[in-house]
């Protein structure tokens, strides 16, 4: 559910880029790290949690009846960060002529997949799947961020995980001795921990930071204010 979500998003970049690489090189690499920057903000956080708390979810959700599939989910999770990742690169690849390039990467990673899933399903059972389908991703993001690199412009990729994943780190150490406090209170702590560990590594530009201050303030002003007109209308008998 979650890579539709951002596999959405995929679909209303691809005819931006295009747009852009008519335009220049150089304007397409500015969505292209713009994208994956915070493509991995988000998804790498919510594959850390995901991980993180697949024990509480898959027993909140199914019960005690499905704790086989915890280490599952634990694995899969991850497939929402290299599956986003990986799709910014096939978009480059698709919006600058160069989609033969992405099929060849499809059919390379749906070997992958085939060749390690023979393997480790045999070992490992359902975790050895979920096992193959990542290392699978994870090749094919690495040989289109190559044919990117090589064919058009070297691509900003190892900072912006880097960061995303010092947060998440953050998150989880801070989150780690609260456990046991409901997932609707762990979900805000976590987030706020993450912006501030994010913000402290020097994430965001001062301009970025503006806009996202401007942002809150508009959709904080543009609540109606039930509370005031609760309080201001006087109760009739």
């Amino acid at each position: 559910m979650l890579r539709t979500i951002f596999y959405s998003y995929m679909i209303a970049l691809l005819p931006l880029m295009s747009q852009s690489f008519l335009t220049s090189r150089e304007a397409l690499k500015r969505q292209c790290d713009a994208s994956i920057k915070y493509l991995a903000v988000i998804t790498v956080p919510v594959s850390t949690g995901l991980a993180l708390l697949a024990p509480r979810l898959v027993t909140l959700i199914y019960g005690h009846d499905f704790d086989a599939a915890v280490p599952v989910l634990q694995v899969l999770a991850w497939t929402v960060c290299v599956f986003s990742i990986a799709l910014v690169f096939g978009r480059v690849l698709a919006a600058s002529h160069c989609e033969v390039l992405d099929l060849y990467c499809n059919i390379a990673a749906l070997g992958i997949n085939a060749v390690l899933g023979w393997y480790l399903i045999a070992g490992y059972g359902p975790r050895g799947a979920a096992i193959a389908a990542v290392v699978s991703l994870a090749a094919f993001g690495i040989l289109e961020g190559v044919l990117v690199t090589r064919r058009l412009f070297k691509v900003d990729v190892f900072a912006p995980l880097a960061r995303a994943a010092c947060g998440s780190a953050v998150m989880a150490l801070l989150l780690r001795p609260l456990d046991h406090l409901p997932i609707v209170v762990l979900l805000p702590l976590g987030a706020v921990a993450y912006l501030g560990a994010l913000i402290c590594l020097g994430t965001f530009s001062r301009g970025e930071l503006h806009a996202a201050r401007e942002l809150v303030t508009g959709l904080v002003n543009s609540l109606p204010p039930w509370a005031s007109r609760e309080a201001s209308t006087p109760v009739k008998s």
